[in-house]
């Protein structure tokens, strides 16, 4: 009788613990990314650009004029192109094949001769100080595009290796797509390396005076595109990349990054933008100390998850989080002084959970926890807080700072790019295992007992690889090696356009 009568107690127990089912995750993102991309395709422009609908009461005017918006054409339609590519979509394929195509096509028209992609802002060399002061947040911005338009028109060169429909010619005709692609990628590439007397002062990317994290990932990245697509540039410009992120880091730990280098901390960001954007640097220009600032910036950035702050969204008060907490007491009435101190904790950031997702994901092979745990708390804010209903359904309300500046088309497309898991941006797909074969102890611990390497070929494209290195395919005589995880994810998605053939010695082992 004692047995039966704890039977209802059993039941009523195990009922509410039945119902706490995980998150999915998987279908939280897809819905999201499916809304933004469908939200981004409705408001692109007849001319095949995105304008930038940002506020002028953005409270970022330390760094942004309050027009900023109006000057950011380029930036805010590659950054659309970008979340569609990054959901596979190409000029070439894909469900927004044609919205992709006149992105394309507008960013190329918008190229002049030198291959910049915005002209250069009146400069003020002399004087006063707020002149001064304007002229170096023109030339910020004229950078800003001119680096987020190379990047789009990098991945877009990188889709090009991929929009075959399987056949065994396909793969000539993506040889001749990326031949077509990739030359305004380098033009645009060539513009950013050339001597700097050669063009206005406002397209100095390198100088150690002016030069901001946003800048230093941005060019990072694009010198990371230009490796993996193998474009002909001057990658040894890119070599101080690393140096100018070392110079902003100075006297800092590895858990916190400056926005730039600053003797009066007016750049400060508290690492929620700066940190990642140094760790993904890092990982892209294969510098080793990255895993050692993972190690020390991660659970930094963890300690505070992403949080839709509604206090910082278009209609309340202006909170510049680079001006320091008593900047922001003053610009904050005394009701809401509790919630902007620290400044930076608690305000929403698209643009900076795009760098975190970045940087995580990055990092999942050294710290796959990281990655999962950075994933579950990002995704069910961004699906919450996406707009569900009404003209702007799919889209996100402009929360954040760069999103006030640049509009709910850029913080759309951010929150989108970031909701992409499975990423086809090639920006997205690098990993820090990539630096591994450098690593020359762990390669001959792993390779111990295996014999001496072997020089193969990439299945994909040819490239000489090492038979030890990360990404093969089968066992035994059976074996196919690939340059990268691009190369071996094309082959698993048409391993008939692949085939085993005779083409040559060391393409097959």
């Amino acid at each position: 009788m004692r047995l039966l009568a704890l039977v209802p107690i059993l039941v009523f127990i195990a009922v509410p613990v039945a119902a706490q089912t995980p998150l999915d995750l998987d279908r939280m993102e897809r819905s999201s990314v499916d809304a933004a991309l469908s939200w981004l395709a409705r408001h692109q422009e007849i001319d095949g650009s995105w304008k930038s609908s940002g506020s002028r009461d953005h409270g970022f005017l330390e760094l942004y004029e309050p027009d900023a918006a109006a000057a950011s054409e380029v930036q805010v339609t590659a950054l659309a192109l970008l979340a569609f590519l990054g959901d596979g979509n190409s000029p070439w394929t894909g469900r927004y094949h044609e919205a992709t195509r006149r992105a394309w096509r507008w960013l190329i028209a918008r190229q002049g001769k030198s291959g910049a992609l915005v002209e250069a802002p009146a400069g003020e060399e002399s004087g006063t100080l707020e002149k001064r002061r304007r002229a170096e947040r023109l030339a910020h911005l004229a950078r800003m595009n001119h680096l987020w338009g190379t990047l789009a028109l990098l991945e877009i060169a990188a889709s090009a290796e991929f929009a075959g429909e399987g056949s065994a010619s396909s793969r000539v005709e993506a040889a001749a797509r990326v031949e077509a692609a990739i030359s305004p990628a380098i033009a645009a590439v060539n513009f950013v390396t050339a001597d700097a007397a050669a063009k206005a002062g406002a397209f100095a990317f390198l100088d150690e005076r002016t030069v901001t994290m946003d800048e230093l990932a941005l060019l990072a990245a694009v010198a990371f595109d230009c490796v993996k697509l193998r474009a002909a540039v001057d990658l040894d410009w890119f070599k101080d990349v690393v140096a100018r992120i070392k110079d902003v880091q100075r006297g800092m730990t590895g858990a916190v990054v400056p926005y730039r280098a600053s003797e009066d901390g007016t750049y400060w960001l508290r690492g929620s933008v700066s940190t990642p954007q140094s760790m993904i640097a890092f990982v892209y220009m294969h510098e080793h100390g990255s895993a050692m600032q993972m190690k020390a910036a991660g659970p930094e950035l963890q300690a505070h998850p992403p949080r839709w702050n509604t206090q910082y969204s278009i209609g309340s008060p202006s909170r510049h989080p680079d001006a320091g907490p008593a900047a922001a007491k003053s610009a904050v009435p005394e009701a809401l002084r509790s919630v902007a101190e620290p400044c930076c904790d608690e305000i929403a950031n698209e643009y900076g959970w795009f760098w975190e997702g970045m940087a995580f994901r990055s990092y999942a092979a050294l710290n796959p926890d990281g990655w999962r745990r950075w994933r579950s708390s990002f995704v069910p804010v961004a699906f919450e807080n996406q707009r569900k209903s009404g003209p702007e359904a799919g889209s996100w309300d402009a929360a954040g700072p760069h999103a006030r500046v640049f509009g709910r088309e850029s913080g759309t497309a951010w929150m989108a790019i970031t909701m992409e898991s499975a990423c086809r941006l090639r920006m997205a797909r690098t990993n820090w295992e990539d630096i591994k074969p450098d690593m020359r102890w762990l390669s001959l611990l792993e390779n111990l007992g295996k014999g001496k390497p072997t020089a193969e070929k990439c299945l994909v494209c040819g490239m000489k690889v090492m038979s030890n290195g990360m990404f093969s395919k089968g066992a035994g005589k059976t074996t196919w090696y690939f340059c990268g995880p691009d190369h071996l994810d094309e082959y698993e998605r048409h391993p008939e356009a692949y085939a085993p053939g005779e083409t040559g010695e060391g393409s097959h082992k």
